[in-house]
């Protein structure tokens, strides 16, 4: 098994929430990279080239659904990253708008308040390498 620790992209304007979050995920041996804004979402993704993204939908500056858009057109690499996104307004529109730009299948989404441990349990099922039989 590789030593390359996964990158993960936590977008999430509330401090509490992204600091929890960041917590979390370094203690599971994560590289996290932070962001506050949708708009430094899309730099810190091009920049870093994250292996899954964590995003909320409200965002200041340019909310979440915008920042997916142009991240999924920034690389083709990125154009494929998973994202997971979380909203406390997650309405079926909502819902059908975020699956539209992220891409069937490459996103998946969460409920606020998060369940912090089936969120973890699906990052890491989504990252970790699966086993051939």
């Amino acid at each position: 098994m590789s030593d390359t620790k996964h990158k993960i992209l936590v977008v999430e304007d509330y401090d509490e929430i992204r600091h929890m979050m960041v917590e979390i995920l370094r203690a599971k041996n994560f590289e996290v990279i932070e962001a506050v804004t949708g708009t430094e979402a899309v730099t810190r993704a091009a920049e870093t080239n994250p292996d899954l993204i964590v995003m909320d939908l409200t965002l200041p500056e340019q909310d979440g659904v915008e920042a997916i858009r142009q991240i999924r057109g920034t690389s083709e690499q990125l154009a494929n990253v998973p994202i997971f996104v979380t909203s406390g307004y997650m309405i079926s529109s909502v819902r059908e708008e975020v699956k539209q730009v992220g891409g069937d299948g490459k996103v998946e989404m969460f409920d606020k308040p998060l369940d912090v441990l089936h969120l973890l349990e699906r990052i890491q099922l989504r990252l970790e390498p699966r086993a051939e039989n």
